[in-house]
Protein backbone atom coordinates (compact mmCIF):
# COMPACT_ATOMS: atom_id res chain seq x y z
CA UNK A 1 0.00 0.00 0.00
CA UNK A 2 1.17 3.24 -0.85
CA UNK A 3 -0.39 6.47 0.70
CA UNK A 4 0.95 9.92 -0.60
CA UNK A 5 -0.67 13.73 -1.26
CA UNK A 6 -1.81 13.85 -4.70
CA UNK A 7 0.67 16.51 -6.20
CA UNK A 8 2.43 15.71 -9.26
CA UNK A 9 5.86 15.67 -7.26
CA UNK A 10 4.84 12.35 -6.06
CA UNK A 11 3.79 11.25 -9.53
CA UNK A 12 6.91 8.97 -10.01
CA UNK A 13 6.99 7.11 -6.27
CA UNK A 14 3.11 6.48 -7.17
CA UNK A 15 4.22 5.37 -10.61
CA UNK A 16 7.25 3.44 -9.25
CA UNK A 17 4.88 1.09 -6.96
CA UNK A 18 2.35 0.27 -9.38
CA UNK A 19 5.72 -1.17 -12.12
CA UNK A 20 7.11 -2.94 -9.33
CA UNK A 21 4.03 -4.83 -7.84
CA UNK A 22 3.37 -5.56 -12.02
CA UNK A 23 7.00 -6.60 -12.62
CA UNK A 24 5.97 -8.98 -8.86
CA UNK A 25 3.02 -9.84 -10.84
CA UNK A 26 5.30 -11.40 -13.91
CA UNK A 27 3.41 -9.69 -16.22
CA UNK A 28 4.96 -9.06 -19.46
CA UNK A 29 6.58 -6.25 -20.01
CA UNK A 30 4.13 -4.40 -22.26
CA UNK A 31 1.84 -5.07 -19.43
CA UNK A 32 3.92 -3.53 -16.63
CA UNK A 33 4.43 -0.89 -19.16
CA UNK A 34 0.24 -0.77 -19.47
CA UNK A 35 -0.04 -0.61 -15.52
CA UNK A 36 2.42 2.38 -15.31
CA UNK A 37 0.49 4.91 -18.49
CA UNK A 38 -2.86 3.62 -16.99
CA UNK A 39 -1.66 4.74 -13.07
CA UNK A 40 -0.03 7.85 -14.27
CA UNK A 41 -3.51 8.74 -16.13
CA UNK A 42 -5.24 8.32 -12.89
CA UNK A 43 -2.90 10.29 -10.59
CA UNK A 44 -2.91 13.04 -12.71
CA UNK A 45 -6.28 13.16 -13.24
CA UNK A 46 -6.98 13.36 -9.16
CA UNK A 47 -4.48 16.13 -9.17
CA UNK A 48 -6.01 18.09 -12.03
CA UNK A 49 -9.68 17.38 -10.37
CA UNK A 50 -9.62 15.82 -6.69
CA UNK A 51 -7.09 17.60 -4.93
CA UNK A 52 -7.05 21.24 -3.85
CA UNK A 53 -3.96 23.47 -4.23
CA UNK A 54 -2.43 22.48 -0.96
CA UNK A 55 -1.88 18.84 -2.56
CA UNK A 56 -4.22 17.70 0.45
CA UNK A 57 -5.83 15.18 -1.01
CA UNK A 58 -4.79 11.87 0.08
CA UNK A 59 -4.15 9.92 -2.72
CA UNK A 60 -3.51 5.86 -1.69
CA UNK A 61 -3.00 2.86 -3.60
CA UNK A 62 -3.45 -1.01 -2.48
CA UNK A 63 -1.71 -3.14 -4.84
CA UNK A 64 -2.79 -6.98 -4.75
CA UNK A 65 -1.70 -9.62 -6.81
CA UNK A 66 -3.75 -12.90 -6.89
CA UNK A 67 -1.70 -16.12 -7.97
CA UNK A 68 -4.89 -18.25 -7.97
CA UNK A 69 -6.67 -16.41 -10.69
CA UNK A 70 -3.89 -14.93 -12.57
CA UNK A 71 -4.73 -10.76 -12.30
CA UNK A 72 -3.05 -7.98 -10.88
CA UNK A 73 -5.52 -5.57 -8.90
CA UNK A 74 -4.81 -1.90 -8.71
CA UNK A 75 -7.04 -0.21 -5.73
CA UNK A 76 -6.46 4.04 -5.67
CA UNK A 77 -8.45 6.04 -4.02
CA UNK A 78 -9.23 9.67 -3.05
CA UNK A 79 -11.57 11.33 -0.80
CA UNK A 80 -12.66 14.26 -3.73
CA UNK A 81 -15.99 14.48 -5.16
CA UNK A 82 -17.41 11.87 -5.90
CA UNK A 83 -16.27 11.36 -9.82
CA UNK A 84 -17.09 7.68 -11.77
CA UNK A 85 -14.58 8.30 -14.99
CA UNK A 86 -16.41 5.30 -16.12
CA UNK A 87 -19.72 7.40 -16.69
CA UNK A 88 -17.68 9.96 -18.73
CA UNK A 89 -18.38 9.37 -22.53
CA UNK A 90 -15.98 8.21 -24.73
CA UNK A 91 -14.30 10.80 -27.36
CA UNK A 92 -14.72 10.56 -30.40
CA UNK A 93 -11.54 9.04 -31.91
CA UNK A 94 -12.68 9.61 -35.40
CA UNK A 95 -13.82 13.15 -35.29
CA UNK A 96 -11.41 16.02 -36.73
CA UNK A 97 -9.20 17.66 -33.75
CA UNK A 98 -11.09 20.75 -33.66
CA UNK A 99 -14.11 19.27 -33.02
CA UNK A 100 -12.87 16.87 -29.93
CA UNK A 101 -14.02 18.05 -26.77
CA UNK A 102 -11.13 18.78 -24.53
CA UNK A 103 -10.00 15.95 -22.34
CA UNK A 104 -11.56 12.63 -21.83
CA UNK A 105 -8.62 10.57 -23.46
CA UNK A 106 -6.57 9.51 -20.13
CA UNK A 107 -9.97 7.84 -19.26
CA UNK A 108 -9.99 6.01 -22.42
CA UNK A 109 -7.16 5.16 -22.55
CA UNK A 110 -7.17 3.70 -18.91
CA UNK A 111 -10.43 1.35 -20.45
CA UNK A 112 -8.57 0.55 -23.24
CA UNK A 113 -5.37 -0.58 -21.38
CA UNK A 114 -6.91 -2.41 -18.70
CA UNK A 115 -8.74 -5.69 -18.55
CA UNK A 116 -11.57 -4.25 -16.34
CA UNK A 117 -11.58 -1.34 -14.32
CA UNK A 118 -14.28 -0.63 -11.76
CA UNK A 119 -15.76 2.22 -9.84
CA UNK A 120 -17.59 2.62 -6.74
CA UNK A 121 -18.07 5.48 -3.82
CA UNK A 122 -16.94 3.76 0.03
CA UNK A 123 -16.76 5.96 2.64
CA UNK A 124 -16.25 9.30 1.08
CA UNK A 125 -13.68 8.02 -0.97
CA UNK A 126 -13.63 7.34 -4.74
CA UNK A 127 -11.88 3.90 -5.29
CA UNK A 128 -11.42 3.08 -8.59
CA UNK A 129 -10.17 -0.57 -9.23
CA UNK A 130 -7.66 -1.36 -12.26
CA UNK A 131 -7.38 -5.22 -13.38
CA UNK A 132 -4.76 -6.73 -15.26
CA UNK A 133 -4.90 -10.49 -16.39
CA UNK A 134 -1.98 -11.87 -16.77
CA UNK A 135 -2.90 -13.80 -19.71
CA UNK A 136 -4.52 -11.24 -21.50
CA UNK A 137 -3.31 -9.71 -25.41
CA UNK A 138 -4.93 -6.23 -23.98
CA UNK A 139 -2.94 -2.74 -24.46
CA UNK A 140 -0.63 -1.00 -26.45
Amino acid sequence: MIETPATLENLSAFTDAARKAAVAAELPERRVNDVELAVEEIFVNICDHASDSSGGTALSARLEHDENDETLKLVISDPGQPFNPLEHPEPDTNAHLEKRAVGGLGIFLVKKLMDDTLYERLCGRNVLTLIVDKRSQRGN
